[in-house]
Order: structure tokens, then C-alpha cells, then sequence
């Protein structure tokens, strides 16, 4: 969380907008029932499980709530015990599933048998996938957010985690990134290593991350709010849409990019 923190702090300060704060999400891993039964499984809510639950129940099985997991499935799992309901209203996204990141092998098979899901490495990760090119961070602006992404890029972790939980959050954007998927078990989907397009993602990153719309100054903000109403407004609200979109796109890459 200190972490997270930290990011949003240097998002802010280079003019990113409308960016929610953290919520705070599980901290245990779950324990299987001596039953064996899902239902029977002990958890405790959290202020991240909530969210998950209400904001699931805002969503349908024609427009689920998407949501990514760059780490252990236990949150997403809380959520689905506290309310078994949400679990059609939901696709989730998983990073190293069947490695690192399934750790809490409970919840992991909860929410693999319970919603629609998709993982991203089985058997591989990032240094299996090609090399890592951290020249290419030079590129961008010059903020405090990109300049944390420049000194992350440059680290033994960066060159071990190379693009971190961002897979599926880059082929939301561009389907490039990821070009097909095979079953897992027959519960879920899985992404093999040849599918995986590492030169599209980088393209989608930095293209996201050096687009000068998505920093915007306070000094900007002040003077879009003090302009006079006039016949421009439709083209200025579309303008503000777009930019709050490139924002929230920037956050998405930077915080998967392997930030965190």
C-alpha cells in the first residue's frame, strides 16, 4: 500500500487526474476447509472485498466488471464468499496464476472454478518472453512519474519483471498484445508464450506514456474552469473525456508496468 501511495503522489504531481485513492484489500491467505467445501472456507471482509461486491453489483453478465490481478487471487475470493451472487457479473484477470502470484492456492481455485477466468504465464515469464530494453524509458517526459518509471526500468527487478501484471490490462487497450488463448483444465483460459506480442506492448506503453494529453498542469485545470461558457462546450467536454480516459489508461500501464 506504501507503495501504491507513492505512485499516485508522483501520478498527481505530473498532472494526472481523477484517480482514485487505494483500498486496502486482504493481507491472509485463505486455508482450505477440512470439508473441501468452498462455502465452508473461513475469510474475513475487507474495504477492497466490499468494493469488489458493490461495484460487481453494478455490472450485468452482458457488461461484467472486469478486474485484474497482479497478485493472489485472495481479495477477489473474500468478495465471492461474502456475496456467491456476483460471480456471473464478473471476468477476471490473473498475472502467474499457477506460479508466484497463486501462492494462496485456495482462493486461487476458488475464483478459477467460480468466474470466468483468464490467466496470463503458465509455465513462463518475462525472461522467456524476449529482453528488456530500458533505453526506450528515455523517451519520455520529463515528470516524476516517468521519472520513477526510468530509474524502476533500470533495476534487476525491472529486467526480471519486465512489463510486471500488465498482459491483460495492455490487451484491454490494444488486442495485439495478447493473440490467443488456450483452455487451462478446462475452467478457464490461459495465454501461451508465443502469443504473447512484446513489441506490441511496449508500443502501447509508450505511445500511452508520452501522449503530452494525459499531463495536464493545476495551472491548465484553472484556466479550462474559468473560460466563459460558449458554443465550444460540446467540443471542450469531449476534449475533457478524452483526456480523463488517457489518464486513467496512463495509471493502468504505469501501475502494471511492474511499479508495484
Amino acid at each position: 500500500m506504501k507503495q501504491c501511495r507513492t505512485l499516485l503522489r508522483q501520478a498527481r504531481a505530473s498532472g494526472l487526474r481523477n484517480i482514485p485513492d487505494p483500498i486496502a484489500g486482504a493481507s491472509l491467505a485463505l486455508q482450505r476447509p477440512v470439508s473441501g467445501r468452498i462455502s465452508d472456507t473461513k475469510f474475513h471482509r475487507t474495504p477492497g472485498s466490499d468494493r469488489i461486491v458493490a461495484e460487481a453489483k453494478k455490472a450485468s453478465p452482458a457488461k461484467p466488471l472486469l478486474v485484474f490481478c497482479g497478485g493472489p487471487c485472495t481479495t477477489v475470493a473474500c468478495a465471492y464468499l461474502t456475496d456467491p451472487s456476483i460471480t456471473k457479473r464478473m471476468v477476471v484477470f490473473q498475472i502467474d496464476g499457477g506460479g508466484y502470484n497463486g501462492k494462496d492456492s485456495w482462493s486461487w481455485k476458488i475464483v478459477q472454478k467460480q468466474f470466468v477466468f483468464a490467466n496470463w504465464a503458465r509455465g513462463y515469464f518475462w525472461p522467456k518472453v524476449g529482453k528488456w530494453d530500458p533505453k526506450r524509458f528515455d523517451s519520455l517526459p520529463r515528470n516524476a512519474l516517468c521519472d520513477a518509471l526510468r530509474k524502476y526500468a533500470q533495476t534487476t527487478l525491472a529486467r526480471a519483471n519486465q512489463w510486471g501484471d500488465g498482459p491483460w490490462v495492455m490487451w484491454l487497450f490494444d488486442r495485439r498484445c495478447l493473440t490467443s488463448a488456450k483452455l487451462w483444465d478446462k475452467t478457464a483460459i490461459t495465454v501461451p508464450r508465443e502469443a504473447t506480442d512484446l513489441k506490441a506492448m511496449a508500443d502501447e506503453f509508450f505511445k500511452t506514456m508520452a501522449d503530452p494529453a494525459v499531463y495536464r498542469s493545476v495551472k491548465q485545470d484553472k484556466k479550462a474552469a474559468a473560460a466563459p461558457a460558449r458554443s465550444s462546450n460540446d467540443a471542450a467536454a469531449t476534449s475533457k473525456r478524452r483526456g480523463d480516459a488517457l489518464w486513467r489508461r496512463s495509471l493502468l500501464l504505469a501501475c502494471s508496468s511492474g511499479v508495484l
